[in-house]
């Protein structure tokens, strides 16, 4: 499906955005959408680029729900190597996953714990 929206006809130009943020947004997909947004970063944005609100909402998208060190380093990398071009979208989600790194380093141990209450129990 990746694939598909940015080489054929089937997905029209202004809903590829649409599609690979969808893809992340599923559990199984965020991974290989992350990937495929990074993979293909110099046709997205040389296609988008222009249009900042579109590459924004794209660079959110797709990073919005990485939550571990290895995507924080992998963002970071790719912001060293590609950041050119993609305006203030960049730095907000290195922000965002940084954020998300910091609430799970913090509180995942209360979470599962959580998890595993009986649910007649309370949190505390």
């Amino acid at each position: 499906l990746l694939n598909l929206s940015l080489t054929s006809d089937l997905v029209p130009e202004q809903d590829v955005i649409d599609v690979i943020i969808h893809v992340g947004r599923n559990p199984q997909g965020r991974n290989l959408a992350w990937k495929y947004f990074r993979d293909k970063w110099d046709i997205l944005n040389a296609r988008y680029g222009e249009a900042l609100f579109m590459n924004s909402k794209l660079i959110g998208g797709v990073t919005e729900f990485l939550n571990t060190e290895r995507e924080l380093n992998e963002l970071k990398e790719f912001i060293q190597s590609s950041g050119v071009g993609a305006g203030p979208a960049l730095p907000r989600a290195l922000e965002i996953v940084e954020g998300n790194v910091r609430w799970h380093r913090l509180h995942r141990r209360q979470f599962y714990q959580w998890l595993r209450k009986s649910p007649g129990s309370t949190f505390g």
